[in-house]
C-alpha cells in the first residue's frame, strides 16, 4: 500500500532568515504545521490536497508580511510506502492544521 500526503514547499524570494541558508541551498524549505519555515524533518504532512490548499491560503498573508510580497508556497503531492511513522506524522500534522484553520490561529508562538 502507498500513503499519499501533501506538503507546502516554500519558494524563497526576499527576506529569508540566514539560519535557513542550508535548506535554501538544498532546495528543502517547507512549512511546518506551526507556520514556521523548516527543513524536511519538521514539514507538515497533510492528508488532503484541499486542506493543504486551505492552509496555504490562510498562512500566505502572514508569511508575505514576514518574508516579503514575493514569497510563495507550492502544494506538493508526495507518496511513500505505508508505514506507521509516516501515518502518525500525517495524522499529527493534519490535526494541528485543522485546529489552526478552525481557530484562525496562525501565530507560530501560539499553541493550538
Amino acid at each position: 500500500m502507498w500513503l499519499k500526503y501533501y506538503i507546502l514547499k516554500a519558494i524563497p524570494i526576499g527576506n529569508i532568515p540566514e539560519f535557513l541558508f542550508s535548506q535554501i541551498e538544498k532546495n528543502e524549505l517547507f512549512l511546518s504545521p506551526n507556520v514556521k519555515l523548516c527543513g524536511m524533518n519538521k514539514v507538515a504532512y497533510i492528508a488532503m490536497r484541499s486542506l493543504a490548499e486551505q492552509f496555504k491560503e490562510a498562512c500566505m498573508p502572514r508569511l508575505q508580511k514576514r518574508y516579503g510580497a514575493e514569497f510563495e508556497l507550492e502544494v506538493i503531492e508526495c507518496e511513500c510506502r505505508e508505514n506507521i511513522y509516516t501515518q502518525n506524522m500525517i495524522e499529527e500534522a493534519t490535526g494541528i492544521v485543522r485546529k489552526r484553520l478552525a481557530t484562525n490561529n496562525f501565530a507560530p508562538n501560539k499553541p493550538v
